[in-house]
């Protein structure tokens, strides 16, 4: 039947298989290493290595399809089925068998994709093939919550790592000591303190100690440990994480102020705070106390004293070196709603914490719309706040923000991936004076400024669009066969370890309690009014925007206690009996 399309005949399931992994990774914003970190996918070794190829060779991939038209005239045709046999014919195999309709399709692109490959190939100043040459380095950051630097370097020492030692003040030096590091080399990194260097060589090494479960070093980017570089806060400080899942920076964080002080890590999606909590118990960031709510509705009633804000909100992850992106109408629609909500994010954490002196809003994305855009916006709505120039970064970094946004440009910082040899990033401070002898307005949405700007609520999938394990882990192939030969298991880490104890969780008998009343959109009783603010926030989460104005104004009126006072030890008799006390009056 050569030349026909063969209904009957079905496409092989691994790609099948491939193709469902790639279409929730692009849709969710996810990445592969994600999904696979979350036990959604028990790969096995072929799969996998397929589903990194298309990862690897994303930016030549976006062209072949761009330039050979494939999706625009085979309109049928499932653009992850299209991915996946492309790269098998391209860059895996090299051939595809069957009668299937997309096989047979895909192949008879297959002289087009060589042509266009052939000049990709003959342009080497070419922007595609400078992303395509990127070869990062493994980052490795010390959890000094359970190991000291000290015997981190013992460690690496022991185990036959060479330390590359040398005081770096010329950035460009250091990149090519990173660049030239032998196989069994590491060095320090120049900015970010207990973060080392290894070779890309060096997975199967971290494949091993991740397979272990062990939270004594952290695989997480350079660009990623950024943001807590640069807020820089002190020990004995009050910190908020507004978008806190997974938890990398969170307690990265913990790490920075010795886990003396406090800090609030927010983050409103079930399944995403149970995988916030267990990191923070497994890292022994105590702390951290999470918070089950959505960021918008707290403030100074809620959580007090608050003084370094970090703001990492959903992005497009453009900046990702292992997501696949391509850019579509729908791409641009879902960025026109990040934006709007990255700018909703950074404007309350401005003006709902009245204390607050130092903030920084980072994204893993590249694109100004989400970057320079937003600190614009903001800094227009919030007049007290001033951008600032990372002192610590100005004589050595290389990449700031684009020229284009006067007075705003040259104060940010990127990450480039083909130049610092990281993923791409941004990063913006600021900061404000706080005279303490003078009250300060609490901010309010009815503020006119607030209408102004957003006449109505903007809306995104903030469950599915923050990546879960793109600064954290870094998994392969060997990676994969090494956790799931340690574990007996699969390719994560097993057991849940629970909520820590100081968290604040909403309580499932008050959510369902609440939805089925809402269900059958029956009054709130007086008990319901009178209630926690936990039961309030959990019928404004589940039952969507269509209740965010009553829900909220059901908060400010109620709520005039913290969920988490600072001045009290989380763990102490006192608050305990609380708990107990809160849990008998519910119950009741």
């Amino acid at each position: 039947m050569e030349g026909k399309f063969n209904h009957s005949i079905k496409v092989p399931n691994q790609y099948k298989k491939a193709a469902k992994l790639l279409k929730q990774t692009f849709e969710s914003g996810q990445s592969v290493k994600g999904q696979i970190f979350e036990q959604k996918h028990v790969l096995t070794n072929r799969l996998y290595a397929l589903v990194a190829k298309i990862s690897k060779n994303k930016a030549k991939l976006d062209v072949l399809i761009e330039r050979s038209s494939i999706l625009r005239n085979e309109p049928r045709l499932d653009k992850y089925i299209c991915l996946v046999l492309m790269t098998e014919l391209l860059f895996g195999a090299k051939k595809l068998n069957g009668e299937s309709k997309p096989v047979v399709c895909v192949r008879g692109y297959e002289s087009k994709f060589h042509e266009i490959l052939n000049e990709i190939d003959n342009d080497p100043k070419n922007s595609i093939i400078q992303q395509i040459d990127v070869v990062k380095p493994r980052y490795v950051r010390v959890n000094t919550n359970l190991l000291s630097r000290a015997d981190a370097l013992d460690l690496f020492v022991k185990d036959g790592w060479n330390e590359i030692v040398g005081e770096f003040n010329d950035y460009d030096k250091f990149l090519e000591v990173v660049r030239n590091l032998g196989d069994y080399d590491f060095v320090s990194d120049m900015h970010v303190k207990n973060l080392f260097v290894f070779p890309a060589s060096s997975k199967q090494y971290w494949a091993k100690y991740v397979a272990s479960g062990e939270k004594k070093f952290i695989l997480q980017d350079k660009a990623s440990c950024l943001p807590v570089t640069l807020l820089d806060p002190p020990k004995g400080s009050i910190i908020l994480d507004m978008c806190a899942a997974p938890g990398m920076k969170t307690t990265h964080l913990a790490a920075h102020i010795r886990n003396k002080g406090k800090i609030y890590a927010v983050e409103r999606d079930e399944r995403r705070y149970e995988t916030l909590s267990e990191y923070v118990n497994g890292t022994q960031s105590s702390c951290v106390a999470p918070i089950k709510l959505d960021a918008l509705l707290l403030d100074d009633d809620l959580v007090r004293n608050v003084e370094y804000i970090l703001v990492d909100p959903s992005c497009s992850g453009s900046g990702m070196t292992g997501r696949l992106f391509h850019t579509t109408e729908k791409d641009l629609d879902r960025l026109a709603k990040l934006t709007g909500l990255q700018s909703r994010m950074l404007s309350h954490a401005m003006r709902a914490f009245t204390r607050a002196k130092k903030i920084v809003y980072s994204t893993c994305s590249i694109h100004p719309e989400e970057n320079e855009k937003v600190v614009q916006e903001c800094l227009e709505m919030c007049p007290d706040w001033q951008l600032i120039k990372p002192i610590a970064f100005a004589e050595t970094w290389k990449h700031f923000g684009s020229p284009k946004f006067k007075h705003i440009g040259k104060k940010c910082v990127y990450a480039k991936s083909e130049v610092d040899l990281t993923d791409g990033f941004f990063v913006a401070i600021f900061e404000r004076e706080i005279d303490l002898t003078k009250p300060i307005q609490p901010y309010s949405r009815n503020d006119e400024t607030w209408k102004k700007k957003y006449p109505t609520e903007t809306t995104v999938d903030i469950e599915n669009t923050k990546p879960i394990t793109d600064e954290s882990v870094d998994l392969t192939t060997d990676d994969v066969e090494s956790k799931e030969t340690a574990t007996g298991k699969d390719c994560t880490n097993g057991q849940k370890e629970g909520v820590p104890d100081d968290s604040v969780e909403i309580s499932e008998k008050s959510v369902e309690k609440l939805t089925k009343k809402s269900k059958k959109k029956k009054k709130r009783s007086s008990e319901h009014e009178e209630g926690n603010v936990s039961d309030q926030v959990s019928e404004k989460t589940h039952d969507g925007k269509s209740k965010k104005k009553r829900k909220r104004k059901a908060v400010d009126e109620v709520s005039k206690s913290p969920i988490i006072d600072d001045t009290v030890d989380a763990d102490s008799e006192k608050v305990k009996k609380k708990k107990k006390k809160k849990h008998d009056n519910n119950s009741a």
